[in-house]
């Protein structure tokens, strides 16, 4: 299966990184090597603070979950929305239709200075809303 091209992970090794060797670095491949060594260790530092927050900012109460919004409010947007994964995922609600853009307005709902919406519905049938200092999210079955 290695030589079959219609797999991605295929044309990449047989096609594009000869192109990427040959017309801009011969060193690709290492270079490539390196930016994925580097992107699990940046991965491995995102989580222990995301592990950190959930632990803190977070509570399970069994029928919904509660985050504490203003200890977040200077928290990154791209630790928000690796919280709000790592909630999707503690609470085995699915992942696969939430995009980038509804991780996005997600994590703005969690923001005292933008509340457009106190209310959203999210794939999976999780609601959101935001409750004074809290953003509650519950999945209706």
């Amino acid at each position: 299966s290695n030589a079959e091209l219609h797999f991605t992970r295929n044309r990449i090794r047989h096609d594009l990184i000869p192109l990427l060797q040959s017309q801009y670095n011969r060193n690709a491949s290492e270079a490539l090597v390196r930016l994925g060594k580097h992107a699990a260790q940046v991965q491995e530092v995102v989580e222990r603070l995301v592990a950190e927050l959930f632990e803190k900012h977070v509570q399970d109460h069994g029928d919904h979950v509660a985050i504490a919004c203003t200890p977040m409010e200077d928290t990154p947007k791209h630790i928000q929305c690796e919280l709000l994964i790592a909630i999707w995922k503690s609470q085995n609600w699915p992942l696969q239709a939430m995009s980038g853009e509804k991780w996005e307005q997600l994590a703005e709902m969690m923001s005292s200075q933008v509340l457009r919406e106190r209310k959203a519905c999210f794939p999976g049938n999780v609601v959101a809303e935001r409750a004074d200092d809290r953003l509650v999210l519950l999945r209706n079955r």
